[in-house]
């Protein structure tokens, strides 16, 4: 057990020295603005900057939040492999060896939402798993916890926790050892998730003054269904574009064109060969565009032009059908990288200074950091790989879930159910994807990743010996 424990530590501690102090995205020094303001906005999900405000008092700056990140996803592991197989057989060094997957180490290089997803989905499989061997509901009401901050710190993680409710609701009866039937257990699944889903909606209604960020996802998709049906479909004032001011806006890897640079290329430059290079200035100091002043505005506050650019995306979709799912098609090759030659944004760059954002000077850039340079050549050799394709999960999500059914069905009904939650967690999180995804990032993926990665090492030792448990 000490060893088990000293090596989590350490493995926590090393992710720390590498990533340390944290480095900004623009989505982070949005969500760092309100930290320091104290006033929420709905664009980026107001629980994300509530907790950061807390570790704020702690500790100025982003290396309270990575210090708090990587000790909820490693904490995690550690209680699902000392605790979650154990009667499986299953040794400890199975679970605990696939946290350096290198896509979800590379997810805490940057202090953002997504990275607190990340360690979300680590801890409540890891409370899952101590709550079943002591058999306490308590430990079990922590998984609630960290589930209602899972879908708090991602919009689109609704569906992705929809399997660990469905698991947590089963490890309840089974602690109480009491039976339930499929559709009790179905219904309650589905009022759970939304539950939680309805708290978050209402917390941040009361807390947080909404920019309408659903602006993003309708002028984005106007404007990729007008060039493809080479008809203006934008609402007035924007009726007057022509087809060359749409080109102009439009990129089929996502909105940022549509709303802020004029440039948005999915290959990244190995930015340790070259201090000096910043993704954020290179898009500043970007040939101009001769479109520049046409592009569209986001987070308008006003009501009515949000009902109306509303009104005009959804009677496009009905007008260009076809069109519309064209238009997914394309925006969905590219996020699960399917005959791409480069993957959209593999990972963060960790060139960003976070001394833009703090007292304490541009010397906190993380690229200052010996071991954070050595990660980033690595990554940067391995941003086409088959680690960072889309495709490559979607398939192995398919491949686990047919085979969770068809071979586990006749070992353990209670490992079939247990097991079915991870790849139901990935392919659920793409299915939601392709339906809101705005861009093409990698880092969308993430929780498709850990389902995945996280699957692997608990099921082969279970094949090999052939044996029933009571996993979970």
């Amino acid at each position: 057990m000490l060893l088990k424990i000293a090596f989590s530590l350490f493995s926590c501690l090393f992710s720390i020295w590498i990533f340390f102090p944290g480095a900004f995205t623009p989505d982070t020094a949005d969500a760092y603005a309100q930290v320091k303001s104290g006033i929420f906005y709905d664009p980026h999900p107001p629980l994300f900057s509530i907790i950061w405000t807390a570790i704020e008092y702690l500790h100025d700056g982003p290396a309270g939040m990575l210090i708090l990140h990587l000790g909820c996803y490693w904490l995690g592991l550690f209680l699902l492999g000392e605790f979650g197989y154990r009667k499986a057989g299953i040794s400890f060094w199975w679970i605990i060896l696939p946290g350096y997957w290198l896509p979800l180490l590379a997810t805490f290089g940057a202090v953002w939402k997504d990275a607190s997803l990340l360690a979300s989905l680590s801890l409540a499989l890891g409370f899952l798993a101590l709550a079943y061997h002591l058999r306490s509901t308590l430990i079990l009401s922590g998984v609630t916890l960290t589930l209602f901050t899972a879908v708090g710190v991602r919009y689109n993680a609704f569906l992705t926790v929809l399997p660990l409710c469905a698991l947590q609701i089963l490890a309840y009866y089974d602690i109480r050892q009491r039976t339930i039937s499929r559709l009790k257990a179905s219904l309650l699944t589905f009022t759970y998730c939304a539950s939680l889903l309805i708290m978050n909606i209402i917390a941040i209604k009361i807390i947080a003054h909404t920019l309408y960020p659903s602006q993003r996802i309708y002028g984005y998709e106007l404007v990729a269904m007008s060039v493809r049906a080479e008809e203006n479909l934008l609402p007035a004032p924007y009726d007057d574009y022509t087809l060359t001011d749409l080109k102009s806006l439009y990129s089929p890897a996502g909105n940022v064109r549509t709303f802020w640079a004029d440039t948005w290329p999915p290959y990244i430059p190995n930015p340790s060969s070259k201090p000096a290079w910043d993704r954020e200035k290179s898009i500043r100091t970007a040939t101009p565009s001769p479109h520049k002043s046409k592009r569209l505005p986001y987070e308008v506050r006003d009501p009515e032009y949000n009902q109306t650019l509303k009104g005009a995306w959804l009677s496009a979709i009905q007008s260009y059908p076809l069109v519309y799912l064209s238009h997914k098609a394309s925006l969905v090759a590219y996020l699960l990288g399917i005959d791409k030659r480069y993957v959209c944004y593999p990972y963060h760059d960790s060139v960003i200074w976070t001394g833009e954002y703090n007292s304490r000077g541009p010397e906190e850039g993380t690229l200052r950091y010996r071991a954070n340079r050595v990660l980033t050549n690595v990554l940067f050799l391995l941003r086409n790989s088959l680690l960072f394709r889309g495709w490559f999960y979607l398939c192995l999500a398919f491949m686990q879930l047919l085979w969770c059914y068809f071979f586990l069905k006749s070992l353990s009904q209670k490992l079939l159910k247990a097991s079915l939650a991870l790849p139901l967690l990935s392919l659920l999180n793409i299915a939601l994807l392709t339906l809101i995804a705005p861009s093409c990032d990698f880092r969308y993926l993430i929780p498709s990743v850990f389902g995945c990665i996280v699957f692997l090492p608990c099921v082969y030792p279970i094949v090999r010996r052939r044996t029933d448990t009571n996993l979970y």
